[in-house]
């Protein structure tokens, strides 16, 4: 018997003026369900998926049972979803699928139609989301084929995209200073030493907004600056620790007469001036003692001091009589490209830059961070062309 999502809110009408729960479930084979569980289904998903539940304990793996019901049996049961975070991930890939593919059959899904589904996606968010929904499909055709419910894996010949070289183009030095003095006092503004900080560690060391959110007073040496975890936050407004992504613990030396030493030490000065005896981490949570800021406040603290540049900006540009220069729109992710494109354009070595930013493999630092445009394309074939002409010259 299949029940469409019309048929359950129908059903629920029923069962709430009065009708038992023993009358609402003639004619399927599972057993009356909690009340306390069964008033939590409020949306299609979950009373989906609690069908699908009831079903699969009755041992009724019907034919008819879609992938919509089977993904949110996985995601109320968890499977093999590890935390939280990953879960998370499941649930929103579900519901980008859900209006292509979600009401077909579990036997009846082809190839050619979670392609089509992941061509949409692609085509209206972006390749890495697409990439994402098939390996998030895949383990869910993948359990459904160790339990028996499908004989054949349509999601295996599945279309894998070609994601962008880099996500951001990059930003100039000058560009740079002006998104940092942001956080200094001018005039009537009050200066933001916390948010200055927190951006610096991003677009100067290439550090995560995770990473900055957990970062304490105690990893901060003279030598440098100790990376060794990151925040992670959890259900329910709580936070707690949680080890590095590729669990790439690092340290970032800061060598003295740097210009990047020069501004991380005076952003580190600033935010010291602030902080109280006690406090443990850089940036404390304002209402929970002894614990760090949520990494959403990180992000939040880089769009008060583009906003605050912006303001700046347009002032000096009315003052100075000449057309303002625009402020590019970021995430703090963006930060770290910002970063890494720099160390490149000054001539670092990928296998350093790929330890500065905690990289496992230096194909992901060249994949997915370091920018190029065609001004660095005609640098590059002016620099050889003026060596192959020197050598030509010596030969004559």
């Amino acid at each position: 018997m299949r029940l469409e999502w019309g048929t359950i809110k129908k059903r629920t009408r029923q069962l709430k003026s009065g009708q038992s729960k023993t009358e609402w479930l003639a004619g399927t084979k599972a057993e009356p369900p909690n009340p306390r569980r069964w008033k939590t289904c409020a949306t299609q998903q979950e009373a989906l998926a609690w069908l699908a539940s009831q079903r699969l304990a009755a041992g009724d793996a019907t034919p008819d049972l879609t992938l919509a019901a089977w993904w949110a049996h996985q995601l109320q049961h968890r499977y093999t979803l590890g935390p939280f975070k990953t879960w998370r991930a499941y649930h929103d890939h579900a519901r980008r699928l859900e209006p292509f593919i979600g009401r077909i059959p579990l036997a009846e899904l082809t190839t050619t139609q979670i392609n089509a589904a992941l061509q949409r996606i692609a085509r209206d968010q972006s390749p890495s989301t697409a990439n994402g929904a098939r390996r998030h499909l895949n383990a869910i055709l993948n359990q459904a084929m160790k339990e028996d419910i499908i004989e054949k894996h349509p999601g295996k010949a599945a279309v894998t995209f070609r994601e962008p070289q880099a996500r951001r183009p990059r930003v100039r030095r000058e560009m740079v200073q002006k998104i940092l003095d942001a956080g200094l006092p001018l005039g009537n503004a009050k200066g933001d030493p916390r948010a200055r900080l927190a951006v610096a560690l991003g677009i100067e060391l290439a550090m995560r907004e995770n990473e900055v959110a957990s970062l304490r007073w105690q990893d901060i040496t003279p030598e440098g600056i100790l990376i060794t975890q990151q925040v992670e936050r959890l259900p329910g407004g709580e936070s707690r620790e949680a080890e590095l992504k590729d669990h790439a613990e690092r340290f970032i030396p800061l060598p003295p007469g740097l210009r990047l030493t020069q501004i991380i030490r005076e952003c580190l000065a600033d935010a010291r001036a602030l902080a109280s005896p006690g406090d443990i981490y850089i940036f404390p949570h304002n209402t929970r003692p002894n614990s760090p800021v949520y990494p959403r406040t990180v992000y939040g603290w880089l769009q008060r001091l583009l906003a605050a540049a912006t303001r700046r900006e347009l002032k000096a540009a009315a003052a100075e009589a000449r057309d303002p220069e625009e402020i590019p729109r970021l995430r703090f992710h963006d930060l770290r490209s910002i970063a890494i494109s720099n160390f490149r354009a000054d001539g670092l070595d990928p296998y350093l830059i790929a330890r500065i930013a905690g990289h496992e493999q230096i194909s992901t630092t060249e994949k997915h961070y370091i920018a190029t445009d065609s001004a660095d394309l005609a640098a590059a074939l002016t620099k050889s062309d003026q060596a192959s002409g020197s050598q030509n010259s010596e030969i004559a």
